[in-house]
């Protein structure tokens, strides 16, 4: 379950401090994908809830895994990866 409060704090922050978002072509080329067995294990580490099998999510150029509906807030406030910090295109 994500945790709306936090997760709105989390992005209340990052506008706060001037960060900017991805480029909103670089976030819509991101492709959904079906996650599997394989990584049905991880963790979103935007919302830090489980991934689970069959579960929607977008995978970053630099090959993490978020849910599709966490990643795309977070590129809209922020380009960097929240785990790598690779840098998305911007405006």
């Amino acid at each position: 379950m994500i945790d709306h409060q936090y997760h709105g704090r989390i992005l209340s922050e990052l506008h706060e401090n001037g960060m900017v978002p991805a480029s909103k072509s670089s976030i819509e080329l991101l492709e959904p994908m079906e996650a599997d067995e394989r990584n049905s294990n991880d963790e979103c580490l935007v919302c830090l809830n489980a991934i689970g099998e069959e579960t929607q999510v977008l995978c970053l150029p630099c090959s993490h895994m978020f849910h599709g509906d966490c990643i795309t807030k977070w590129l809209e406030n922020s380009h960097y990866c929240p785990l790598c910090r690779f840098e998305m295109p911007t405006d």
